[in-house]
């Protein structure tokens, strides 16, 4: 969504004036491109860290994967050697 509205920011300042006519005026787009942020922002206004614990959590859950796998071998191993 903003790589579009930044798009259409650049089209309309890249974009021939014809002769005689006015420049078009920017604050449609601008006011989109400031709309579709606006979410953006309250979200990272609300919860700033909110990436780094989902990365950090991400990496908890395979660090137990991991573990939970090694301690299974581990298991079936201590297991066969009583039998």
């Amino acid at each position: 969504m903003k790589r579009t509205a930044a798009l259409l920011l650049l089209a309309l300042a890249l974009a021939p004036i014809p002769a005689g006519a006015s420049a078009p005026s920017p604050t449609t787009a601008v006011h989109e491109a400031e709309a579709a942020q606006a979410p953006l922002s309250l979200l990272w206004d609300a919860e700033p860290l909110q990436a780094t614990r989902l990365r950090t959590g991400a990496g908890v859950l395979a660090f137990l994967a991991v573990f939970a796998v090694l301690l299974y071998i581990l298991q079936r191993r201590a297991w066969a050697k009583r039998s």
